[in-house]
């Protein structure tokens, strides 16, 4: 509906975040991400993963498949953790 000088009201829908009931577990953010490829250049996303044991035995599993360098970054501290270079010279 126009208004003074043309200028027009919009309305625009919001979504409102559902509260967790008591019952329900609030969603936890994964610590640990493994990256494939060098920490100072390029490196890709390959997952996350909650425990720091079980990034380090997916990343051995991951350059068993797809040799190469691979680390685990620590999400809350910033800083990695593990490294793992199975390149083939």
């Amino acid at each position: 509906m126009p208004r003074e000088g043309g200028a027009r009201i919009l309305a625009v829908p919001f979504i409102l975040r559902a509260i967790p009931g008591p019952s329900e577990a609030p969603m936890s953010v994964p610590r640990f991400e493994i990256f494939k490829g060098s920490s100072d250049r390029q490196a890709f996303w390959v997952e996350s993963v909650d425990e720091l044991s079980a990034a380090n035995e997916r990343m051995k599993e991951l350059a068993d498949e797809s040799p190469g360098a691979y680390f685990v970054f620590d999400v809350r501290a910033r800083q990695i953790l593990t490294t793992l270079d199975t390149t083939k010279e």
